[in-house]
């Protein structure tokens, strides 16, 4: 069962991506969106939608652009993305396909996770 969690303050935001780089093992995702971003809101829909049919894998943060406009300095990506931290490592996902197939909303859902 998938849990998205909105992060709501620059404070938690910065703990939990302290927390997610200092794991040796593991990964935490963020999907960062836009309320003004039609695909963003799509794609948060669907997945609240189709939170009991998917499988959990890692944790997942809701990062609003909006709200935290201090995201843009720690990932500096475009709305909507998904964004993988493992340890040290960064992957970024901002293609509304691959970001889809990633959190297992499309049926080609045949990416691993990394």
């Amino acid at each position: 069962m998938m849990n998205l969690q909105k992060l709501k303050s620059e404070n938690h935001l910065n703990k939990v991506v302290r927390q997610a780089r200092q794991q040796k093992t593991g990964v935490v995702g963020f999907l960062v969106t836009s309320p003004w971003d039609p695909q963003s809101e799509l794609i948060k829909k669907e997945l609240h939608e189709a939170c009991g049919d998917l499988e959990q894998k890692f944790d997942l943060y809701e990062i609003d652009y909006f709200e935290l406009p201090h995201a843009y300095c720690i990932f500096n990506t475009r709305v909507p993305s998904l964004v993988y931290v493992m340890g040290k490592k960064t992957k970024i996902f901002d293609h509304i396909t691959s970001i889809r197939v990633e959190l297992g909303l499309d049926s080609l859902a045949t990416l691993q996770t990394p």
